[in-house]
């Protein structure tokens, strides 16, 4: 066990501001009175002493005498039936600043039933204490698994962008990004400006993985967004070029048939003047053919009474006709 002045404390442990507690004096055993003490296995007062562990706390008053020093001694406490260790943690400025402790370093001696009720107060304070920190690990692993389940969810969000991308849905795209991000601000692992562009989110000299997924997603989106307006612009156009095409064939060939249709019915209508021209010639011909019967009839009657002399000049009247008619 450990003897008065044995040796001085490890460099590393210093002693208490209130100076009630000067180490933690570690043993290799478990239990105090059967384990070597080891300077290495000292520690600070402030220091949490874990349940496997077996020694004992050094106390003394530097008020009332310095050489007033108690040790309290404190061994593993193991279950016979599971075989475990059932000890609460603790730190030797805890143990020291305790009435019990306090008092010895008066010079107070106590009675065994007093200890035990120093003990058991100290054992409730320590368990008080225990619950409230229990309940307070149990609230931040509840924020934790909160934080870690939407960080989770954002990380979902951004493969669902992917698939709201492919299939062209940039109204989904938008809206899903927005959720991503309001639920990465929400776990803590991104810091954007409300009105901050994503796209330029890399730019951040300190910019975090969360982040950089978010200015990635975003930008790919937007790229997305723009090749696919680009293409639907150039089928717009090629679909507007073959259009104006079909639009110039189809009036080419209705001017062609309107010219058709136009020389046809000219040449029906010429063809119509040139036969009404030929009957009114004929018509014209039949009628002087006529007037020329009906006249040489008459003469042919009218010569039947003329005398030879008279024939003769006829004959010449009608040779000159002929001849002036000719011209």
């Amino acid at each position: 066990g450990w003897e008065e002045g044995g040796w001085e404390a490890h460099p590393q442990v210093k002693e208490d501001v209130d100076h009630s507690c000067v180490a933690w004096r570690g043993t290799t055993a478990c239990d105090p009175e059967k384990g070597v003490f080891e300077r290495i296995d000292d520690r600070a007062c402030s220091e949490t002493i874990p349940y496997d562990a077996g020694g004992e706390c050094e106390c003394k008053d530097g008020v009332v005498s310095a050489k007033a020093t108690v040790r309290e001694t404190f061994a593993c406490q193991v279950s016979e039936q599971t075989g475990v260790v059932i000890r609460d943690s603790f730190t030797c400025s805890e143990i020291c600043s305790s009435p019990k402790i306090q008092r010895k370093l008066k010079g107070d001696k106590l009675s065994r039933a007093e200890e035990l009720r120093y003990d058991q107060a100290a054992a409730e304070i320590r368990k008080k204490k225990w619950d409230e920190e229990d309940e307070r690990r149990k609230v931040e692993e509840e924020k934790e698994s909160k934080r870690q389940t939407l960080e989770q969810d954002a990380d979902d969000l951004l493969l669902d962008i992917e698939e709201a991308i492919e299939s062209l849905n940039w109204a989904k795209g938008r809206q899903l990004i927005q959720q991503a991000r309001d639920m990465y601000t929400e776990a803590g692992v991104v810091d954007i400006p409300k009105h901050q562009d994503l796209r330029h989110l890399y730019k951040k000299p300190s910019a975090t993985t969360k982040e950089l997924a978010l200015s990635g997603i975003a930008d790919r989106l937007d790229q997305a967004y723009e090749d696919e307006q680009a293409r639907q612009q150039k089928a717009k156009g090629m679909a507007d070029a073959e259009a104006q095409r079909r639009s110039s064939a189809i009036n080419h060939a209705k001017q062609a048939a309107d010219q058709r249709e136009k020389e046809l019915l000219d040449k029906r209508r010429k063809q119509a003047e040139e036969r009404n021209t030929l009957m009114q010639e004929a018509a014209r011909k039949a009628q002087e053919d006529a007037i020329e019967y009906a006249k040489a009839k008459k003469l042919e009657r009218e010569r039947r009474h003329m005398s030879r002399e008279q024939l003769h000049q006829a004959a010449v009247m009608d040779k000159m006709k002929k001849k002036e008619k000719e011209r």
